[in-house]
């Protein structure tokens, strides 16, 4: 099955939105330069803006934020049911809509059940209103010492081909690791349950 099937891309009616960041990366700066093999701290910059993209690219491939960050969906409007955020949700900060009379409102997060640390599926209905924005935390591992050494290694592999490889092709590649071999460093972790 494709990952698509178990978890849309889309979620809710609009992709999260990360607002606040991970405090820290899985990976950091000296871990990316030894697996490098680099000196100095001309490309660090670059090594580190690396280090972002190969996070927030595990964090596609599982379907599933990896470190505690901070997201916001957006709805046009309420849903008959549930709201799907996103995985790994560990807190609903706010939900906030526009009522019929145009008018700013909140719905009191105690009002709403959060169902498989994904859904959120109100009490008593949802209220008739649109410009629906809905703040969540959440993270699959709660610091970057909790990230499994195997997502750690598939980061530091897409890493290397993103410092070596600053071209989406060259003519000197002949090769690359079986895409089975990446992939399966994190398939047990992939979110395929929802």
């Amino acid at each position: 099955m494709l990952r698509g099937e178990f978890f849309p891309d889309v979620v809710g009616a609009d992709t999260p939105e990360v607002t606040e960041v991970p405090a820290e990366e899985a990976l950091t700066l000296e871990q990316a330069k030894l697996h490098l093999r680099v000196d100095g701290s001309a490309d660090d910059e670059l090594i580190e803006a690396a280090i972002v993209a190969a996070r927030e690219a595990l964090e596609k491939e599982l379907a599933r934020p990896l470190l505690p960050q901070t997201c916001v969906v957006r709805l046009d409007e309420f849903p008959r049911e549930r709201i799907l955020l996103w995985s790994d949700v560990s807190e609903v900060v706010s939900i906030k809509y526009t009522d019929p009379t145009g008018m700013a409102q909140q719905i009191d997060v105690a009002e709403v059940r959060l169902r498989r640390r994904a859904y959120i599926v109100p009490r008593n209905g949802w209220p008739k209103g649109e410009g629906v924005e809905i703040t969540f935390r959440c993270g699959a591992f709660g610091s970057p010492d909790a990230v499994p050494e195997s997502c750690c290694s598939w980061m530091k592999l897409m890493l290397g081909t993103l410092y070596e490889q600053r071209e989406s092709d060259t003519a000197e590649q002949t090769y690359s690791l079986p895409g089975r071999f990446v992939a399966g460093l994190i398939d047990r972790y992939r979110n395929e349950s929802l």
